[in-house]
């Protein structure tokens, strides 16, 4: 390094001049990067160069700053007497919600959509990834078509609910294939409020648990309306309306079950347990109202009103058991009134009630029934038959053991002959085409004198006494 002792002098007007060109050159060249980046232009060394090379760029915003210059911005642009800095927006991606306690889906619906009111889901698969556990999916009026629900799992006190309602259809196009709602391997999941028609079966459950079926409307279907098997358990089947079954014609067997529970295989197969059947209005099928096959466990029918059953096998309620699961399988039928079946060809069909294992069976009407009532087929177990009301019911018997090794306790049932039971016509009863079932005020007299059971409640819930004298049959009047 050189140093100068010469004295400093202000510039002088040429210098000025000079500097004044070298400041305009300055100038130019800063335009040139401004405006014409990526142009080669001269490096100091005198060799060609590239600004902003692509291949360099570390992608942050590049900013000028001038005295004299401002560029066009191609976005946003902000701008200060020595700044001008050019922006580009970020680019924000579609944000999923979290997922939301109740779904929309129609069939109108868009699975770009996330599920709420106005903007519902097209497809189930895309409603179950927007709920959140233990959430609804509603169903907005429309026709939908069979449905397969599998390893679908809500959690024990919430479960996932399916949710319809007036004009939601499940609508299949063949009486001879598949279902129209189709449960597997899915736990913790209630069905409620559905229309199902069309297909081979109406909703079918397997190897499942924790599933409620409530308040659905089946009818017009191939065989079974409502079917449970492969080892599935903790069944609620609650307020279901079902109907026309066994529609399939190609097969010489209708198999129309309304409530079919098991498949009847031999060994422990199929061990269906802890079923609860109740509420359900069941008409004109053309097999079994309700069948419980082997080897089902802890079965409750309560409440269930059924009529017009043409019976291709054996009776409007079967217990298929023979006693595989357990000697004491803990089946019960209470407060059912089953009316109006007939047989279609064997003299073991037309029956109200067959049994096959140990049962209790209690405040039930049997009415016009063509064969039997009740028909005890078993090999062994015990059928407790209490309070029940037969009227018309069997051209056989009110009550027809088989004798084949069951055991029988028949007390305080109207309709039927012999000890501790009572016996009554059709002209004993208030109102038979309505369905009043209680005795009129004339045979009230004979019938309100059996000894009290400790069955504490009538067909319609009213209290028995448990110490006095009580009503025989289903009604109680005393």
């Amino acid at each position: 390094m050189v140093l100068s002792n010469k004295p400093f002098r202000e510039p002088t007007r040429r210098t000025s001049r000079a500097l004044r060109t070298v400041s305009l050159l300055l100038v130019l060249a800063l335009l040139a990067v401004a405006c014409g980046g990526g142009e080669q232009v001269a490096t100091p060394d005198g060799n060609p160069g590239q600004l902003n090379d692509p291949s360099r760029s570390t992608g942050e915003i590049e900013s000028v700053e001038s005295d004299a210059v401002e560029t066009a911005p191609t976005t946003s642009t902000t701008t200060t007497s020595t700044t001008t800095t050019t922006t580009i927006p970020e680019t924000t991606a579609t944000t999923e919600p979290p997922p939301f306690a109740t779904v929309q889906i129609s069939t109108a619906g868009s699975d770009d959509n996330f599920g709420e009111p106005g903007a519902p889901v097209r497809s189930l698969q895309r409603a179950l990834q927007r709920l959140e556990p233990g959430g609804t999916i509603e169903f907005e009026p429309g026709v939908y078509p069979n449905t397969t629900i599998n390893g679908v799992v809500g959690l024990p006190g919430r479960p996932i609910r399916l949710v319809g309602g007036p004009g939601v259809q499940f609508l299949g196009d063949s009486f001879s294939e598949d279902a129209g709602i189709l449960v597997q391997n899915s736990s913790n999941l209630e069905i409620i409020d559905m229309t199902v028609s069309g297909a081979l079966w109406g909703i079918y459950v397997q190897n499942s648990n924790g599933i409620t079926i409530r308040g659905n409307t089946v009818t017009d279907v191939g065989q079974e309306a409502i079917r449970i098997k492969d080892g599935s358990f903790n069944i609620v089947i609650d307020n279901n309306s079902i109907s026309n079954t066994g529609r399939r014609t190609d097969t010489g067997t209708p198999n129309g079950e309304g409530i079919y529970i098991g498949t009847g295989t031999p060994g422990g197969v199929d061990l269906i347990n802890n079923v609860i059947i109740s509420n359900n209005t069941i008409d004109a099928v053309t097999d079994e109202a309700i069948d419980i096959k082997t080897p089902s466990t802890n079965i409750s029918i309560v409440d269930n009103t059924i009529t017009n059953v043409d019976t291709h096998t054996s009776g409007a309620i079967v217990i298929h058991l023979n006693n595989e699961a357990s000697d004491d399988p803990n089946i019960s039928l209470e407060r059912n009134v089953v009316r109006g079946v007939t047989r279609s060809s064997e003299f073991r069909d037309g029956n109200c009630l067959v049994v096959q294992a140990t049962v209790t069976v209690i405040n039930n009407v049997f009415h016009d029934c063509q064969h039997r009532g009740v028909y005890l087929r078993g090999s062994s177990g015990v059928a407790t038959l209490l309070h029940n009301t037969f009227i018309d019911s069997g051209g056989f018997g009110a009550i027809v053991d088989e004798g084949l090794g069951m055991e029988m306790v028949s007390e305080n049932n109207l309709g039927v002959a012999g000890s501790g039971n009572q016996q009554a016509s059709a002209d004993d009863f208030t109102s038979l085409d309505s369905g009043n079932y209680r005795p009129s005020a004339e045979a009230a007299t004979v019938f309100n004198t059996a000894a009290a059971l400790g069955v504490t409640v009538d067909l319609f819930g009213a209290t028995r006494s448990t110490t006095g004298e009580v009503t025989y049959g289903a009604v109680e009047t005393g």
